[in-house]
Parts: C-alpha cells; structure tokens; sequence
C-alpha cells in the first residue's frame, strides 16, 4: 500500500472520542454475542472496533474489567420493569418480567450469555450479577399475596433459564425451541400455570380427585398437597367412602 493509499484508509478511519467510544462499546457487546463471556478477547474486540489495543486499554483497565461493567448493565432490564409496572399488581409485574427475560433468552443476546457464564464459571462479576438480579426479584415476590408463586416462578424461571442455554445444542422432550414460535408456545403455558394459582379447584372437584387419590393408595398428605383440602375433611371423605362401600 502506497502513502496516499494509507493516509486516505486514515482518514477514513478517523473517528471523534465519542464515536471511538461507541464502536468499542458496540464491539464488546457484539464479540461476548458471538463467543460468550469466557472466550471474550481483547484482539476480537479491537479487531472488530477497528482500533489498536492501545485505545482499548487507554479506556479500560483490563478485560475483566470490562466484562465487570459490561454485566452491570443487564439488570437494568427489571428496573425498567420495576418502574414502568409499579401501579401493577406484582403478578402481573412478576409475568410482565418473565415475558421479557423469555424474549431476551430466546435470541442470542448478552443477558443469555451472561447467565451461561455464571453457570459455568464463580467470580466477582458472576456472583454480583447473581446477587442483584435475586434482589430484584425479592423486591417482587416480597408483595406477593400467595406465597406458591414464588416455587411457580423459580420453576419456570429455571426452565427459561435451561431451554435458552440447551436448545443449541438439542431438542427438549422433543421440542425445537430454535423456533420462535415455539417460545410463544411456553409463553401460554405458564401463564395457564399461573393462572391455575388464583383458581383454586371446586369443591365438587376436589372431593372427586380426592376420591380417586384415595382409591389410588395416596396417603392425606399427599392429598392435601394435590387438592388443598384439609386432612379433617380428607379423613371424612375415606369414611364416607368405606361406609359406601
């Protein structure tokens, strides 16, 4: 390459400290996108910013660093939530924060990378983020009415979590949840799981499947769990079903 071809590559290049900035910010999110936390490097970043390693440490302290300062960024999503929904009620602010992280896990973004590293590797940085995003959602489930929504939560949570990571490398009980209808698909089956928590079964209900448990040789405790009737009234039903019989 000749000098007039070089200096006009250059200029070409030549960027203000604001647009420098914004091309190395663009570049870290894009390399952790593509590799992940743990194989993020500093010559993919420069490489990708177009810029030498020494802009990049003029800005930064280290690698670490930045991937530090990178996940102090995620959490910002339940803020806004938090914010935005606060006249909501928190089941609704808690199913309004699953839609959302269920739409950030089902494309390649940085939140899904984010959680693959904490999964796979303990630092400073990994347990911050652990740390903050359960202090989010206590700040949630502390003004729930009823108590088995936090399990509900924390099971699918879990499997959001799972399927996002997993579903690269395989189906799930058969299921490809590459495809993004698929996603919309678990959307409407947890908020009929959800949902089944405000809706208690029938007193006619319950009575029949306690029946059919009892039938079953499931033990009262059991009985209780699966109907939410006491053990007095269970106790009552086996009588008046050894009477009938």
């Amino acid at each position: 390459m000749d000098n007039k071809s070089r200096k006009i590559q250059q200029k070409r290049f030549r960027r203000t400290k604001t647009q420098l900035e914004f091309d190395l910010e663009q570049a870290i999110s894009k390399v952790i996108q593509r590799n992940g936390f743990h194989n993020a490097t500093v010559t993919d970043i420069v490489k990708k910013a177009q810029c030498e390693p020494g802009v990049f440490y003029k800005r930064y302290d280290s690698l670490e660093k930045v991937l530090f300062l990178t996940t102090l960024r995620l959490p910002e999503v339940y803020y806004e939530l938090l914010q935005r929904d606060k006249a909501a009620q928190p089941e609704i602010n808690l199913l309004n924060t699953l839609d959302e992280i269920c739409d950030y896990l089902s494309k390649d973004s940085l939140f899904k990378r984010l959680i693959q590293w904490e999964i796979a590797e303990k630092n400073k940085s990994t347990s911050r983020s652990f740390k903050e995003r359960e202090h989010i959602f206590s700040e949630l489930t502390d003004l729930l009415s009823n108590n088995d929504y936090k399990y509900a939560y924390a099971i699918i949570l879990g499997g959001i979590y799972y399927l996002s990571i997993s579903k690269q490398y395989s189906t799930c009980m058969g299921v490809d949840f590459k495809s993004k209808e698929n996603w919309k698909k678990i959307k409407v089956i947890y908020k009929n799981m959800l949902q089944s928590l405000d809706n208690p079964l029938e007193e006619e209900e319950q009575i029949n499947i306690t029946k059919y448990l009892l039938a079953q040789g499931f033990n009262y405790t059991k009985i209780k769990r699966a109907t939410g009737l006491t053990i007095s009234d269970i106790m009552k039903i086996d009588i008046q079903e050894d009477t009938s019989n």
